[in-house]
């Protein structure tokens, strides 16, 4: 196979959306979170925000839920 025949689509935003509201009753909603303080400002350039997506509750501790049941639904 060339690479032009195993290159993947990147999906559309309604294909995720629908990936979205399949998976919404098998994991969490996790929050969003943004890091500020005086010890992460020193470090990073001005200007830069950094979230954290605290994915950390979701039922396995992991990200890895979302693509998994994807692949498997």
């Amino acid at each position: 196979m060339t690479a032009a025949e195993t290159e993947v689509a990147a999906p559309t935003l309604a294909e995720i959306a629908a990936m979205r509201d399949r998976l919404r009753a098998h994991v969490v909603e996790t929050p969003v979170h943004r890091w500020r303080g005086e010890a992460i400002g020193a470090v990073l350039p001005a200007g830069t925000e950094p979230v954290l997506k605290l994915e950390l509750f979701q039922h396995t501790g992991s990200f890895k839920a979302r693509p998994a049941l994807a692949n498997l639904l």
